[in-house]
């Protein structure tokens, strides 16, 4: 599965995508614009930045969950991920998509495969793996909640794409704001564009590197209390940021660590550092 092209890729998520989906109406606070820094920088790049709040229209959101392969542990991401990453997201926009094709729909394309998909533009600070020097591309099948919604609703009405009742959104995927920074773990497809491997263990907010990521919507009842930890108190799981970085070697995790105090030198005020170095 990790050499799949973005097509198949794509048909494949959209098979394996449940029936069960929910309806509902609403909106939510729009990621806020920021320009881009180059790659390979050590400037402050792990600082998180504010949303912005605007008023938005409101839509119908599909949800639909995809199937995907989870890992045992951050060396089996890493072995699975064609390119490893931190980066800082510039930009979001969305593409329209032949679903059995990955490529933009044309007048052969049945209604029914028209879908949006959301883009992110990343600029690379720090590559582990793969050949992600220069910026990046990652493609999330769905819309995005909250965010330009005017635009994507007009998109799919363009199009004459489905469904033509709302906005379809992927469940489970983190929130991903313009102007931050976070891990990516991801599969590259052979036009270049990156997709994402399981949400819950391919992407980290850099927030909290210690953070332990659980296998579904779940959240741990004590999370300092898993900061060493491989498994949660189900026996499933858990990945951090620090996991992952930590597979390329304990310098790579001791130059990210350093810059990332310096960065954020009030950070002894949310993590608890008796559970991360006991």
């Amino acid at each position: 599965m990790k050499k799949l092209s973005c097509a198949l890729l794509v048909v494949i998520i959209f098979i394996l995508a449940s029936c069960s989906r929910t309806f509902e109406t609403g909106s939510t606070n729009s990621p806020m614009d920021s320009s881009a820094n180059g790659a390979d920088t050590t400037e402050a790049i792990y600082v998180s930045s504010e949303a912005s709040h605007t008023a938005i229209s409101e839509a119908n959101y599909i949800s639909t969950e995809a199937n995907y392969r989870s890992y045992a542990n951050s060396q089996e991401l890493v072995e699975d991920a064609d390119i490893v990453l931190i980066g800082k997201v510039t930009g979001i926009s969305f593409q329209m998509l032949d679903m059995k094709t990955g490529q933009p729909p044309t007048e052969r394309t049945e209604r029914v495969d028209r879908r949006i998909h959301t883009i992110y533009d990343i600029s690379t600070v720090v590559s582990y793996k793969g050949n992600a020097a220069g910026p990046t591309q990652l493609m999330i099948y769905g819309g995005l909640k909250g965010y330009r919604v005017d635009e994507q609703l007009e998109m799919i009405k363009d199009a004459n794409a489905f469904p033509d009742n709302g906005i379809i959104i992927q469940q489970n995927i983190p929130e991903i704001k313009i102007g931050e920074t976070y891990l990516f773990a991801l599969h590259q497809t052979d036009r270049g564009i990156c997709l994402n491997l399981i949400p819950d263990q391919s992407i980290y907010n850099l927030h909290n590197p210690f953070e332990k990521h659980t296998l579904g919507s779940y959240e741990l009842e004590n999370p300092a209390k898993y900061y060493n930890a491989e498994t949660d108190q189900y026996g499933s799981p858990i990945i951090s940021a620090k996991d992952v970085i930590e597979v390329f070697g304990e310098e790579r995790w001791d130059s990210f660590w350093t810059q990332w105090q310096k960065d954020n030198p009030k950070w002894e005020t949310w993590l608890h550092i008796r559970n991360i170095f006991s």
